[in-house]
């Protein structure tokens, strides 16, 4: 029976194109951080205030109604996941900003990638959902390839302790967003998560923001537009295959992060970053194995343009 909801009115919801979009998000992933590691004279505090700054003016235009934010939300229960999933982002941007600073780029992204480990955990504790011994002991193989690519006189201890927490609240926010997604066009999930996230930060940050250079404030200002990409292109590879699928093919950040660190850093991959990374990699596919891709039937219906 062909299915009626928000994932069958868009045209791109199909798994071969969520393949694509999952890829892409990858590649802007570590395009963004790229040129984060470039931006001069920005603390964290200002990455994340201006991320959201621009996540809001970029995307009011993609959003009918924008004045109506308890219609746009979905309720109350849609509402305190849009709170929960601006909190868990402010919090990932602060974090990852701090540790991606002190830590090789490839290394920092192999790190961040033991957010689906935290996933798993999360989901077994806060949803009860099954942990079997296998999953349990291929998860604790994954942070032992994480332990590996510290080694003494390696990164920052403090630096992967900043990582680790900003993959820890990540997966929390993966979750929220993708709920969220799933019933709404991923625009409006966005403009209203970034309009809390302003008004949070505002306070704390506001005044030194603004007395950032020019070419300092665009720089943050590209990221922050790669970073929209970023979430755009995760938003639409949900809607075409579950979470499982996706979170598989952001593997393919490690790569992508070598590759650039080298090209822009003359930073070199050590024999411990590939050590590690195998093992990180391989043991969430042992502990996550490729779910099943969510099969769409097309129905005669105009596509979403709502959805950005």
């Amino acid at each position: 029976m062909a299915r009626t909801d928000v994932l069958a009115r868009t045209a791109w919801a199909r798994p071969s194109a969520a393949i694509a979009w999952g890829i892409t998000s990858a590649l802007l992933f570590a395009l963004a951080n790229v040129i984060l590691r470039m931006v001069p004279q920005a603390g964290a505090f200002d990455i994340a205030l201006i991320r959201s700054t621009v996540f809001a003016i970029v995307l009011l235009p993609f959003v009918p109604t924008p004045w109506k934010p308890c219609a746009v939300v979905g309720g109350a229960r849609a509402g305190v996941g849009l709170a929960l999933f601006t909190v868990t982002t402010i919090v990932t941007t602060l974090t990852w900003f701090l540790g991606m600073r002190m830590l090789p780029l490839a290394t920092a992204t192999s790190l961040f990638s033991l957010k689906a480990a935290f996933a798993v955990f999360g989901a077994a504790v806060l949803m009860a959902e099954p942990l079997s011994a296998r999953r349990l002991v291929a998860l604790c193989i994954g942070f032992i390839g994480g332990a590996v690519l510290l080694q003494p006189g390696r990164p920052s201890l403090l630096g992967a302790a900043w990582v680790l927490c900003a993959a820890a609240t990540s997966s929390l926010s993966v979750i929220f967003y993708a709920q969220l997604v799933r019933a709404q066009p991923p625009a409006r999930v966005l403009l209203f998560s970034s309009i809390l996230q302003f008004m949070v930060l505002a306070p704390v940050a506001l005044a030194g923001t603004a007395g950032l250079p020019l070419h300092t404030l665009l720089m943050a200002g590209i990221n922050a537009t790669l970073s929209i990409g970023v979430m755009q292109s995760l938003a639409w590879a949900y809607r075409g295959a579950d979470v499982g699928l996706v979170a598989l093919l952001e593997y393919l950040r490690l790569p992508f992060a070598a590759g650039l660190a080298y090209f822009f850093f003359n930073e070199q991959p050590t024999v411990a970053f590939y050590i590690g990374s195998t093992i990180i990699v391989a043991s969430l596919l042992v502990a996550r194995p490729m779910s099943r891709v969510v099969a769409i039937a097309p129905v005669p219906a105009a596509p979403d343009r709502s959805a950005f």
